[in-house]
């Protein structure tokens, strides 16, 4: 059994990301898959969570994460996401919430068909987070 996990081909893995809660309430990215990373147009670790974009948008999302680690609640995230060349895919998300020793996080889990992928496609836009796109997984314990 041992080194099944390196036979897996990465294709069919989940990227990650992870949000990692600051002492202030804010978050930053703190672990971001290689794949995931390469489909960026920068390289988020380190930065504040979404701090390229309004701080009324940053809230709304801040909002959804709070509510996922504050009560245990995973939750699933299906959206169409824009490529730099206009091409939009869809990308499924599930976020789960978890310590990390003291630190609380939430470990986002990107699900996308990998295979249809432009060469060289990058991400161009944030996918809102919104009521019609997410489901709260309340029935898991």
């Amino acid at each position: 059994m041992q080194g099944w996990v390196s036979e897996i081909a990465p294709r069919l893995l989940p990227m990650s990301m992870c949000y990692r809660r600051t002492p202030e309430g804010g978050y930053i990215y703190s672990l971001v898959g290689d794949e995931l990373g390469e489909l960026l147009l920068e390289d988020p670790r380190g930065t504040v969570v979404m701090h390229l974009v309004s701080e009324q948008e940053r809230q709304a999302r801040y909002d959804v994460i709070d509510r996922a680690i504050d009560q245990g609640t995973p939750f699933w995230l299906a959206t169409l996401s824009t490529l730099t060349d206009g091409t939009q895919i869809p990308v499924g998300r599930i976020g789960l919430p978890a310590t990390n020793g003291e630190r609380q996080v939430l470990l986002m889990l990107y699900f996308l068909n990998q295979d249809s992928l432009p060469p060289d496609a990058k991400f161009a836009t944030f996918a809102k987070w919104d009521n019609d796109s997410l489901v709260w997984l309340s029935n898991f314990s």
